[in-house]
C-alpha cells in the first residue's frame, strides 16, 4: 500500500480574491467615516441643547457603525455588505432630506461606492 499524494488531497475551497476595486472603495469609506465622526463631534458640542439636533447626532453616529459593518463586510467579499451599505445610504439621505440639509454632494461617495461594489457582484461571495 502506498501513502497518499498530494494528488489523493481533496481540494481546499479558494477564498476570493479582493477586487482592487473593493479595497479602494473599502478605504474611501473608512475615511469618509472619519470624516464624518470629526464632523459629527464637532456639531455635538455647538448643537447639543437644541433637541431636534441630538436626533441627527444619535441617528447619525448609528449611520456611521452601520457603515462601518458593511465596509468589514465589503473588505471580505460578501454579498450582504452591498446590500447594507445601500439600505444605510438611502436612510443616511432620507435623513438629510427631511431636516432640509441635502445636497448633491451628499450622495455622491455612496453613489460612487453602491456602483463601484454592484461592478464586482460576481466576484463576491
Amino acid at each position: 500500500m502506498q501513502p497518499p499524494t498530494i494528488l489523493d488531497q481533496p481540494e481546499a475551497k479558494q477564498k476570493p480574491i479582493r477586487p482592487l476595486v473593493i479595497t479602494i472603495v473599502c478605504v474611501i469609506g473608512l475615511i469618509r467615516n472619519f470624516i464624518f465622526v470629526q464632523y459629527l463631534y464637532k456639531q455635538f458640542y455647538i448643537f447639543f441643547p437644541d433637541l431636534s439636533l441630538r436626533g441627527i447626532l444619535i441617528f447619525g453616529a448609528l449611520i456611521i457603525c452601520l457603515y462601518t459593518i458593511s465596509l468589514v463586510g465589503l473588505w471580505k467579499t460578501k454579498k450582504w455588505a452591498v446590500y447594507l451599505f445601500a439600505m444605510v445610504a438611502l436612510s443616511e439621505q432620507l435623513l438629510w432630506i427631511y431636516h432640509n440639509m441635502w445636497t448633491p454632494p451628499h450622495i455622491l461617495i455612496p453613489g460612487i461606492i453602491i456602483i463601484a461594489t454592484f461592478t464586482q457582484w460576481k466576484k463576491m461571495e
